[in-house]
C-alpha cells in the first residue's frame, strides 16, 4: 500500500499563531483535490452586512450562492485572494461546502435542547 502524503501549506506557525490570536479559532479543510484552505468562523456583524449587501438582488438564487462566496472571500484566510476566487469559479460546489462549513463553527448549527414545560 503507497504512503499517503500529507499536503503541504505555505504558512508558517508564526502566521497561524498571530490567526489565532486575532480570530480566537482556525480552521483547516483538505479539498478532495489536497488542496489545503484555512479558514476563521464569520462575526455577526459580517454575516448581517453580507444579508444587506445582496438584499437587492431580484433572483433568490443569485443572492444565496453571490451570500456563499463572499463569507469564503471574506472567511478564507489562506490561500491567497487569487487563489480562493480561482478555486470559488473552477470547483462549483466548493463554496457551499465551505460556507455551510463556516455557518455551522459559527453559531449558526448550534445544539440545543428545547422542552415543553
Amino acid at each position: 500500500m503507497a504512503e499517503e502524503t500529507k499536503p503541504t501549506i505555505d504558512v508558517d506557525i508564526k502566521q497561524l499563531e498571530a490567526w489565532k490570536k486575532e480570530y480566537k479559532k482556525i480552521f483547516k479543510t483538505t479539498l478532495t483535490d489536497g488542496t489545503v484552505l484555512i479558514w476563521r468562523r464569520l462575526k455577526r456583524s459580517e454575516y448581517k452586512e453580507f444579508m444587506r449587501q445582496f438584499d437587492k438582488m431580484d433572483d433568490s438564487d443569485e443572492r444565496f450562492w453571490a451570500r456563499e462566496e463572499q463569507i469564503c472571500r471574506a472567511c478564507i484566510l489562506y490561500p491567497s485572494t487569487e487563489e480562493v476566487d480561482y478555486i470559488l469559479e473552477y470547483e462549483a460546489g466548493v463554496a457551499t461546502v465551505i460556507s455551510d462549513d463556516i455557518f455551522a463553527n459559527s453559531g449558526f448549527a448550534v445544539k440545543e435542547k428545547t422542552e415543553e414545560i
